[in-house]
């Protein structure tokens, strides 16, 4: 590759460190397919509970991945999803310490879950806790771990714009963007989740009963895709 000719410290640090990423994420994938074996795989299995387990059996789907593309897949989980994981979780933890009020409903509303579905709640028992998935949404609208999406337009297209924006003119009114094939396009997750013309005059205060409550006529049908589908913008 070029980059091995490049005469700079810091450009073979990086590629050293992307080598070793990639090294280790071939080795979870080579040790998970040989510890499956030729073993089926039934999607809530016991044996397929994991990531891993899952992403090996795409292998022997219709719609199969190369091994190249499953490794870049268990980089993703493994490297990407590490750092965006834990902060979402430490972020939420910490607001929850200032907020003990959140914090006793939330741990009475677990309570009650598992004094009627025991010890372990599966996916679905932990979706229907609607406080708990309420301070999740709330905390990842305030501190959402990646602050914006970039998208790269496929084809010429014009873009609605949910609130009208003035042009520099200061005439009219623009309602859509024209956007050229192949133009980049940044999508702030921040300001869309911090948007008071959304959101409210307490847009900044962290408020899960807001996901509790009605929802607001002008957030039905718009969603932004990303650490949490499920905000909208």
């Amino acid at each position: 590759m070029i980059v091995d000719w490049i005469p700079f410290g810091p450009v073979r640090e990086l590629r050293d460190a992307v080598d070793i990423v990639d090294n280790v994420a071939t080795k979870v994938y080579r040790d998970k397919r040989n510890e499956l074996g030729k073993t089926p795989l039934n999607v809530g299995s016991q044996m397929s509970r994991d990531v891993m387990s899952s992403l090996c059996s795409i292998v022997s789907s219709e719609e199969a991945m190369n091994e190249e593309e499953l490794i870049s897949q268990v980089n993703a989980v493994t490297i990407a999803a590490h750092d965006s994981t834990s902060t979402a979780l430490a972020r939420t933890i910490y607001i929850l310490a200032q907020f003990p009020e959140f914090q006793s409903q939330l741990r009475e509303e677990v309570r009650e879950a598992h004094e009627i579905h025991g010890e372990q709640l599966n996916y679905d028992q932990l979706n229907s806790l609607p406080f708990l998935d309420a301070v999740c949404r709330e905390s990842l609208r305030l501190y959402a771990p990646g602050l914006f999406l970039v998208r790269v337009a496929q084809e010429n297209c014009s873009i609605p714009l949910l609130y009208p924006a003035r042009p520099r003119d200061k005439k009219g009114e623009m309602t859509r963007v024209f956007v050229d094939k192949g133009t980049y396009i940044y999508l702030s997750l921040d300001g869309a989740n911090r948007d008071l013309r959304t959101w409210g005059e307490d847009a900044n205060v962290f408020r899960p009963s807001r996901w509790l409550d009605s929802t607001p006529s002008n957030l039905h049908g718009s969603r932004m895709p990303g650490i949490y589908s499920s905000l909208w913008v």
